[in-house]
C-alpha cells in the first residue's frame, strides 16, 4: 500500500507537470523518405529514454514528430572549460591485522591475548576509531579489554590516529564453553573512514577440550606463630574449601579439609577453576581471591598453599548505641560508635564500611563519619576506647519497613574484612502493619538454597520481636513450599522461633516484613538443624513425605574429592562474609540477615 501510494503521488506530480507547461508541437513537417528499402529503426542509446505513445483512436489524427531545433542543443564547451565532478572529501582508511600471543591450545577459562595493530594509510587523522568482534564458528570468544577501542557506555569511542600511524592494541578475552576452536572477526573502522567494512581480520584461537582429568589440591594452614613458614600442627582441619567457574554453573564441588588441613578435587575438567574456602575452624580468616587455576593435567596444582591469618576483632571490638529517641521517616537518629584496642600496639587508619549490601532502609550519614571516613582513619591507642558520635539520616521508606538500621564494620582499607569487628542495630519507625509468610526448610544438598523437596510441613514456629520479646505470631507450615502464614502484625524485622527439636540454623540472621501495599513479595525461608536440646528425633515432614532426620541426601557422583567431600549443585551462600545487615534472596523471595552481635 506504501509504495502504491508512493507510485500514485508520482504519477501525479509528473501529469500536473505537463499541464502546467505544454509542449507545443512543431509545424515543421519532416517527408518521408522516397526509398524503395524500408527504413532502418532508429537507435536508442542506453543514456536516451523513449516515452511511448498512445495509440490513436479512430478519426484522429497523430501528430508528427517534434523536431529538434539547433536551440534545443547544449552548448558544447572547450575541454578545459568543462567542470569536472567534485572531488570525494579527504577520508581516513584504517586496516588491521592481528596475532594470537602464544601457541595454545588454551584452557577453556584461561585469559588469551590478542595483538591488534591497526594502520591509518587516509591522508587524515582517523577519528572515533572503534572495534568489535563477529563470531564465525566454533567456542565463543568474549573479548573482556577492549584496550580502550570500545566506548564507554552511554559515550562515544574517542581513540584518534594520525595520518599514516600505526598502533598495536593489547585485547585479552577468553571463552567460557568449548564448542572447538573459536574463529571470529574483528571489525575495525573510524567516523570518517573510506570504508568501513574493510580491514577487518579474522582470528583463530585454539582450545583444549576440557577432558576430565584434572587435580586440585593443597593444604589450608594458619600461621599460629606469625613467621610466614607453615609449621607442625598449624593445618586447619574442618574448612570447606569449594570450586567454582566449572562447565555447569550449577555444580559446585566441595569438600573437607582434613586433620592436616589438606584438601584434593579429582576428576576435574581441564580447564581454569576458581578455589575459595568457608567455615574455617577457630576464627581464623583468609583473603578472599578470585584467581583462577589453570588445570592442565599435570601435578602443577596438586600442591596449592593457603595461608589464614588471625582476624582483626581479636584485638580490635566495636559497638554502637542510638543516644536519640522518637525516630520517624525522613527525619533523623544520632549513633554512636565505640571502637576498643585490647592489643598491646596502636592501631592505625581505621576506617568505617556501612551499608555495604545497599539493601533495604540503612541510615545514611549527611556530615559524615569523621576521621572513620575512607580519606581519613582513626588511630585507636593500646588498651584504650575511642567514641565517634555521627548524625545518621533516616530514610522516607523506612516506614512501610518498619525500622531503619545502620551496619557497619571497621578495620584498615587494605584488611581482610571477614575479620573486621562489625556492628548492627535498628530503630522502629512507623505504625505499619502487613501480612507476611515462610518457609523452614533442611539444606540436604547443602547449596545454600530451598529447592526441590527441602521445605518442612507442619512444624511449628513463631515470629519474635527481638528488642521487645513479643511474639507476633505463631504459625505452622502447610502452604505447597511449606508455607506458614503471619497476618496483620507489625511491620519490621522478626527473630525465627522454631517451637520443637529444630533450631535456625543462622539465629542472627532476622526476617523483614514490610508493607506490601504498593508492591512486594514477602515471602522469605529459614535453614534448619537438629536442635542439640532434649526432645527426641525432629518432628514435620520433609517435602510433604513422610518425617524423616535430616539427612545428607546422596547424590550422583561428578566428581571425585577426598577428606568427607559432596558434590552438590548450586552456590553457596554462607562464605559471603556477611557483616551488618543484607538481604537474600531465596527462591525470589527476602530474608533480612542481621548480624545483631557486637565484637
Amino acid at each position: 500500500m506504501f509504495a502504491a501510494v508512493l507510485a500514485l503521488s508520482a504519477t501525479t506530480c509528473f501529469t500536473a507537470y505537463a499541464q502546467e507547461d505544454p509542449v507545443t508541437p512543431s509545424t515543421d513537417v519532416t517527408a518521408p523518405s522516397t526509398s524503395t528499402q524500408p527504413e532502418a529503426p532508429a537507435e536508442t542509446t542506453p543514456t536516451e529514454t523513449t516515452t511511448p505513445t498512445e495509440p490513436s483512436t479512430p478519426g484522429e489524427s497523430t501528430a508528427p514528430p517534434v523536431s529538434e531545433t539547433p536551440a534545443d542543443k547544449p552548448e558544447e564547451k572547450p575541454a578545459d572549460q568543462v567542470e569536472q565532478p567534485a572531488a570525494d572529501p579527504a577520508r581516513s582508511d584504517v586496516q588491521a591485522t592481528s596475532e594470537v600471543v602464544g601457541a595454545g591450545p588454551f584452557l577453556v577459562g584461561q585469559a588469551v591475548t590478542v595483538k591488534l595493530t591497526i594502520t591509518n594509510s587516509g591522508t587524515v587523522e582517523a577519528t572515533g576509531v572503534a572495534a568489535w568482534s563477529e563470531n564465525i564458528s566454533g567456542s565463543y570468544f568474549n573479548i573482556d579489554d577492549w584496550d580502550g577501542l570500545r566506548a564507554p557506555w552511554g559515550g562515544a569511542p574517542d581513540t584518534k590516529l594520525a595520518a599514516g600511524e600505526s598502533r598495536t592494541f593489547t585485547l585479552k578475552g577468553r571463552t567460557y564453553s568449548y564448542a572447538g576452536n573459536a574463529k571470529f572477526k574483528i571489525r575495525v573502522n573510524a567516523t570518517n573512514d573510506r570504508d568501513s567494512m574493510d580491514g577487518s581480520p579474522t582470528v583463530e584461537v585454539p582450545f583444549r577440550e576440557p577432558v576430565k582429568t584434572g587435580t586440585i589440591g593443597g593444604i589450608l594452614w594458619g600461621d599460629a606463630n606469625g613467621n610466614g613458614v607453615q609449621d607442625a600442627g598449624e593445618g586447619l582441619a574442618g574448612a570447606q574449601a569449594y570450586l567454582y567457574g566449572g562447565g555447569d554453573p550449577n555444580v559446585t564441588p566441595r569438600t573437607r579439609t582434613d586433620a592436616n588441613g589438606r584438601f584434593t578435587f579429582t576428576g576435574l575438567e581441564l580447564r581454569t577453576w576458581g578455589l575459595n574456602f568457608q567455615e574455617l575452624p577457630g576464627g581464623w580468616v583468609l583473603q578472599y581471591s578470585n584467581e583462577q587455576i589453570p588445570v592442565d593435567g599435570s601435578d602443577s596444582t596438586s600442591e596449592l598453599r593457603y595461608k589464614a591469618v588471625r582476624p582483626l576483632n581479636d584485638q580490635l571490638s566495636a559497638s554502637l548505641r542510638f543516644t536519640s529517641t522518637d525516630h520517624v521517616a525522613g527525619g533523623f537518629a544520632t549513633v554512636e560508635f565505640t571502637l576498643t584496642n585490647k592489643g598491646g600496639s596502636d592501631i592505625s587508619g581505621i576506617v568505617a564500611g556501612c551499608n555495604r549490601s545497599g539493601e533495604g532502609p540503612h541510615m545514611a550519614f549527611p556530615d559524615g563519619l569523621g576521621d572513620l571516613d575512607w580519606d581519613k582513619g582513626a588511630t585507636i591507642l593500646a588498651g584504650q576506647s575511642r567514641v565517634f558520635t555521627v548524625l545518621a539520616g533516616i530514610p522516607l521508606s523506612a516506614d512501610r519497613y518498619g525500622h531503619a538500621y545502620v551496619a557497619c564494620d571497621f578495620g584498615t582499607s587494605d584488611g581482610i574484612i571477614d575479620g573486621y569487628p562489625g556492628v548492627f542495630d535498628y530503630v522502629k519507625v512507623g505504625d505499619k502493619r502487613t501480612d507476611t509468610n515462610g518457609s523452614l526448610y533442611v539444606d540436604r544438598d547443602g547449596n545454600g538454597w530451598m529447592n526441590g523437596d527441602e521445605h518442612l510441613t507442619g512444624v511449628s514456629f513463631s515470629l519474635v520481636d527481638p528488642k521487645t520479646g513479643v511474639v507476633a505470631g505463631t504459625a505452622s507450615g502447610t502452604g505447597e513450599y511449606g508455607q506458614a502464614y503471619f497476618t496483620d502484625i507489625p511491620a519490621g524485622l522478626y527473630e525465627v522461633v522454631v517451637n520443637g527439636p529444630w533450631k535456625v540454623k543462622h539465629p542472627e540472621w532476622l526476617i523483614s516484613a514490610q508493607d506490601c501495599t504498593e508492591w512486594c513479595n514477602n515471602g522469605w525461608a529459614v535453614e534448619v538443624v537438629p536442635s542439640d536440646e532434649p526432645g527426641g528425633t525432629p518432628g514435620g515432614t520433609p517435602g510433604g513425605g513422610q518425617p524423616e532426620q535430616p539427612v545428607q541426601k546422596v547424590l550422583p557422583v561428578k566428581y571425585t574429592a577426598t577428606a568427607g567431600a559432596l558434590a552438590d549443585t548450586g552456590a553457596s551462600v554462607s562464605g559471603l562474609g556477611l557483616v551488618g545487615a543484607l538481604t537474600l534472596l531465596v527462591g525470589g523471595a527476602s530474608v533480612f540477615l542481621a548480624r545483631r552481635r557486637t565484637a
